[in-house]
């Protein structure tokens, strides 16, 4: 990334694309910081809906790829309330060399500047991984934060675990993960337990 950071410095010199940079830091870690101001715009009205009426099926998603490249790309993703089937679409980016948790705090602390992320706190939940350096990122900025964890997150964790400590076949992961999918599945507590 140290050759493209020259490159973002210009972007960020340019009329038309230095709007989309948030924040660049150059150390004591790499990290860029990028969103669209109109996306940033219609986020800030669907979260204060979301804030305004529990019902809104309202649901902020944030997950890091591995090494696209030479960097990690993580983004917040929100659903469009707005839009008949709620699709989801990218609010901001954080591209980063290093997956500490000081990086997600930065990415959060910047979108706080930028977003009102207060529902976090109330009635919108933040869909994460189980990483320990985004969970407690997230919850150094937000304490408050309603965090849930992604299903596929976990179904992945539960193969390597299963994979790893009991030994056991492909088969049999295969009808344990079904298992786990059929309790994440159902609608309420005691059909959980039943």
């Amino acid at each position: 990334m140290r050759c493209d950071i020259f490159s973002l410095i210009e972007m960020g010199r340019n009329k038309e694309l230095g709007c989309f940079i948030l924040k660049y830091v150059t150390t004591p870690y790499e990290v860029v910081i990028l969103a669209e101001p109109k996306m940033l715009k219609l986020a800030n009205k669907l979260l204060k809906e979301a804030a305004n009426d529990p019902r809104l099926p309202q649901l902020i998603t944030y997950d890091t790829t591995f090494e696209l490249v030479d960097v990690y790309v993580s983004a917040l993703v929100l659903r469009n309330t707005f839009v008949e089937g709620d699709p989801i679409f990218p609010v901001a980016f954080m591209l980063h060399e290093r997956k500490f948790a000081e990086v997600h705090k930065e990415f959060f602390w910047t979108l706080h500047q930028h977003l009102d992320l207060s529902s976090l706190e109330c009635n919108v939940p933040l869909c994460v991984d189980r990483e320990r350096g985004i969970t407690a990122a997230i919850l150094s900025v937000f304490p408050k934060a309603n965090l849930v964890y992604c299903w596929n997150h976990i179904l992945q964790h539960v193969k390597t675990w299963i994979k790893a400590s009991t030994g056991r076949t492909t088969d049999d992961v295969t009808v344990l993960r079904k298992h786990i999918s059929t309790l994440l599945e159902q609608t309420t507590e005691r059909d959980f337990d039943e």
